[in-house]
């Protein structure tokens, strides 16, 4: 029987942080190295963090980024297109 990363996550909420930071590790590697790519990175890294906060403001506005084309990450040569499918092989459900 084989278990998808999604329903790994549906079992315990620790797991949706764990697979959460496997995203972000992932697309971490795609940006370079150098401080604009580490800023940039890290605006992207705080939207996908927000997705999942309690307040409703805070995680709309953080989904609307990564919906849409995400600037922080095209200025770097990192495919928004790409982040949402890594997003939601770790679990994330950016259609809700």
């Amino acid at each position: 029987m084989e278990i998808s990363f999604k329903e790994l996550a549906a079992d315990c909420p620790n797991d949706r942080l764990v697979m959460r930071n496997a995203a972000i590790k992932k697309i971490r590697t795609q940006f370079g190295d150098t401080p604009e790519h580490k800023l940039m990175f890290a605006i992207v890294e705080q939207a996908i963090k927000d997705l999942s906060s309690k307040s409703i403001e805070v995680s709309r506005s953080a989904e609307r980024h990564i919906k849409n084309e995400i600037p922080h990450a095209e200025l770097c040569g990192v495919d928004s297109e790409w982040i949402r499918l890594v997003l939601k092989k770790c679990g994330t459900d950016l259609d809700a």
